[in-house]
């Protein structure tokens, strides 16, 4: 997901070209791979089986803190990092279109083009969006009690799910 919210922004709105992120594409893999694992290796200490599977379960104020550090920030950052990057970009393109549109006559290319940019941003955002909360909600229910059979439910469902609807999108 971090890949599709870096290459539109560095096409679109920063202007780049395409031989210019194959320049970095090496760079735009291992950054989030990186990070994965330093999030993953960093926790293995703080990880506590629960109903469905590993989880920083805080038993301590100062695992607390690794709460926050390893689930809270991480999860929240991407929301807002995704949602940014895809309105950056969206913005982009309705500008554009509305500074084309005043040299046309009816119904544009840049309009379709326009309306094609918000629905496939809108869709980049809903396959995060549709797994994420409720893996997070699930999480955040069974930290200190089991975990509500549908919430579990639901995110036994969704986990698998995230790269299929990355694939649909």
């Amino acid at each position: 997901m971090l890949l599709q919210c870096l290459h539109g922004p560095l096409l679109c709105v920063a202007s780049w070209r395409e031989f210019q992120l194959k320049k970095i594409q090496h760079f735009l893999h291992a950054l989030p791979l990186l990070f994965g694992l330093l999030l993953a290796f960093g926790a293995i200490p703080y990880y506590h089986w629960i109903e469905y599977g590993c989880h920083i379960v805080p038993h301590t104020d100062s695992e607390l803190l690794t709460v926050l550090l390893f689930v809270v920030l991480p999860i929240g950052l991407s929301m807002v990092i995704i949602t940014a990057r895809m309105l950056k970009v969206y913005l982009k393109v309705r500008a554009s279109a509305f500074a084309s549109s005043k040299w046309s006559f009816g119904v544009t290319k840049a309009g379709k083009l326009q309306k094609e940019v918000f629905w496939q941003c809108l869709s980049y955002m809903m396959a995060f969006y549709i797994s994420w909360p409720i893996l997070f909600s699930v999480y955040l229910a069974s930290v200190d009690q089991n975990c509500p059979f549908g919430l579990a439910l639901a995110a036994a469902l969704c986990a698998p799910l995230q790269g299929f609807s990355n694939f649909l999108v």
